[in-house]
């Protein structure tokens, strides 16, 4: 079982943690933690998205795997020839069919992996700055001088 380790800067400085199994993309461990070190569970909505970033993070990994493949298996004379016109009969089938197709998932996947950094990022700090809830909590009047909440 290959799990990976997430970790975030919110835009407001927080740090959203996770731990993410790759068999199945389920969140194991996932939580924001503010400056101070108030730690906060995530929302579910967030947690998904968290998910979501793995999974789209493989698929673009797969994505610049098979363009390099795609390269590495292309004759070296349409190799130079690509770099100098991609529209010769030659080439065109390969760009066409095999190197746009990839390119397209991997702007798409790098596109899609700021968005949900972003969206995760914007999640945890409302979670953990919201007034009954989190770090204005913990600030308010916690016993544990402030490390949880």
């Amino acid at each position: 079982m290959t799990k990976q380790d997430v970790s975030i800067t919110t835009p407001h400085g927080h740090r959203v943690e996770a731990q993410v199994d790759h068999a199945n993309f389920q969140v194991e461990m996932a939580r924001v933690i503010a400056p101070t070190g108030a730690r906060m569970p995530l929302s579910q909505d967030t947690i998904n998205n968290i998910a979501e970033l793995v999974r789209n993070n493989v698929l673009h990994a797969q994505a610049i795997n098979e363009l390099g493949q795609v390269f590495s298996s292309m004759p070296a004379a349409l190799r130079n020839l690509a770099s100098v016109d991609k529209t010769h009969p030659g080439v065109a089938p390969y760009f066409r069919n095999e190197i746009e197709p990839h390119t397209q998932i991997i702007e798409r996947t790098a596109e899609n992996a700021e968005q949900l950094r972003l969206r995760i990022g914007t999640e945890a700090d409302m979670q953990l700055e919201k007034p009954d809830h989190g770090l204005s909590a913990t600030l308010r009047g916690s016993n544990d001088g402030g490390r949880s909440v």
